[in-house]
C-alpha cells in the first residue's frame, strides 16, 4: 500500500504510515501525545504503520488575539516657556522687599522700648531668605521679573544689614551719649531736689617745670639704649628710619609694647650720615614726640611738646643701617628718659 505523511497536530513532528492505519490512535513518539490518524473516506485502517524521525518545521501559531487598546492617558502638562512663565509674580521677592523696608521702624520701635539694638534683625533674616528663593526660583522658570524683584531685594537686604551692622557699632561705641539724652527727657525741672548734682570739675594740672638740662654737655654712655617711657622700662628692640620719621620701638610684634616717634627734616637728596639735632626746652620746634606704651593691656598715648631737652647724632652707614646715639629728657609728667646706642634701619 501507498504511505501518506501526516503531523502531529500537538508538537508538529511530521509522521508517515500506510493507508490501512488511517483513523487508528497513536502515541506520537516526540511529544507521546495520543493522536488519532487522519482517515481518507471509506478507508479502513491497516496495520503496518511506519514513523518518520525527519524533523518537522515548528508548527504555525494562530496570532493571538488582539488586545484591546489602552485607555488614553491624561495630557502631559506642558513646560512653561519663557513667555508665560515672564508674567508670574514673584511674590517671594516682593514680600522680601516689604520685610526690608518694615525692619527699619520695627528696630526703631523696639528699640525705644528696650534700648536694645538689633531686635528687628529676624525680618531682615527672613527678607534675605525670601529673595534667596526668589532668585533660584526665577532661574529655574526662566522668569525675568522674578529676577529682577529678587536682584531688587537682595540689593536691598543687604544694604539693610549694613546700616544695621553700623547702627550697633555706634550704639556699643557711643553707649553713654544715648542713656544721658534719653534721661534728660524725664528730669523734672521744678523739683531741685530730684536733679542729680554735678561733679565738679577737676583742677587743672599745673605745667612741668621747664627742663633746665642742657643736652649738649650730657654725655651719652655708649651702651644700648634704654630708659623710661611713660613710666614703663623701655628697651630698644627695633629701630627704623621711614618716611621722615625715626621709630622706636619695644617689641616685634605688630602692636608694640612701647614706642617713640620722632620726625627727621631732611631735604631732598640729603644724607642722615653724620646729622645732629639738638633741641632745648626753650627751643620752638614745629612737631612733638610722640609715645606709646602699654599699663597692663592698656594702651596709651602722649605727645612731649617742646618742654624736653633731646640730642640725636647719626654716623655712617654700613650695610644698610646706620649707627646713632640719643639722649632724651621729657618733663615730669610724660615719665620719659632715654640714654644709650641704636642701629636705625634705613626703608
Amino acid at each position: 500500500m501507498a504511505d501518506f505523511k501526516f503531523s502531529c497536530p500537538n508538537c508538529g513532528q511530521r509522521l508517515s504510515g500506510e493507508d490501512s492505519w488511517r483513523g487508528a490512535q497513536i502515541n506520537c513518539p516526540t511529544c507521546n501525545t495520543v493522536i488519532t490518524v487522519p482517515q481518507a473516506a471509506s478507508t479502513p485502517p491497516a496495520p503496518g504503520l511506519k514513523i518518520s524521525t525527519q524533523s518537522a518545521p515548528p508548527p504555525v501559531l494562530a496570532p493571538p488575539p488582539a488586545a484591546a487598546p489602552p485607555a488614553a492617558a491624561p495630557a502631559a502638562r506642558r513646560a512653561p516657556t519663557a513667555t508665560s512663565s515672564a508674567l508670574n509674580i514673584p511674590w517671594a521677592g516682593i514680600i522680601a522687599i516689604v520685610l526690608v523696608f518694615f525692619t527699619i521702624p520695627a528696630n526703631i520701635i523696639i528699640y525705644q522700648l528696650t534700648h536694645v539694638p538689633l531686635l528687628g534683625t529676624p525680618l531682615l533674616l527672613i527678607a534675605l531668605f525670601l529673595a534667596h528663593g526668589s532668585l533660584e526660583t526665577s532661574r529655574i522658570d526662566r522668569s525675568t521679573v522674578g529676577r529682577i524683584v529678587a536682584v531688587i531685594a537682595l540689593t536691598l537686604s543687604y544694604l539693610m544689614a549694613v546700616f544695621l551692622a553700623w547702627a550697633a557699632y555706634r550704639h556699643f561705641t557711643h553707649p553713654r551719649s544715648n542713656a544721658s539724652s534719653n534721661q534728660s527727657r524725664f528730669v523734672i525741672a521744678d523739683n531741685p531736689a530730684r536733679e542729680t548734682p554735678s561733679r565738679p570739675a577737676a583742677p587743672p594740672r599745673p605745667p612741668d617745670p621747664r627742663v633746665t638740662t642742657n643736652p649738649l654737655k650730657v654725655e651719652i654712655p655708649d651702651v644700648p639704649i634704654s630708659g623710661t617711657i611713660g613710666g614703663q622700662n623701655f628697651t630698644c628692640d627695633r629701630a627704623t628710619l621711614w618716611g621722615g620719621f625715626l621709630k622706636l620701638e619695644k617689641g616685634r610684634e605688630f602692636t608694640p609694647d612701647a614706642s617713640l616717634q620722632f620726625p627727621i627734616d631732611l631735604a631732598m637728596g640729603e644724607s642722615i650720615a653724620g646729622k645732629k639735632i639738638v633741641v632745648t626746652s626753650a627751643a620752638t620746634v614745629p612737631h612733638g614726640i610722640t609715645i606709646t606704651w602699654r599699663e597692663g593691656n592698656s594702651p596709651n598715648s602722649d605727645i612731649i611738646g617742646n618742654n624736653y631737652a633731646l640730642r640725636l647724632e647719626f654716623g655712617t652707614p654700613a650695610n644698610g643701617k646706620v649707627p646713632a646715639k640719643m639722649y632724651l629728657e621729657a618733663s615730669q609728667s610724660h615719665k620719659t628718659k632715654l640714654a644709650g646706642t641704636f642701629d636705625v634701619e634705613m626703608k
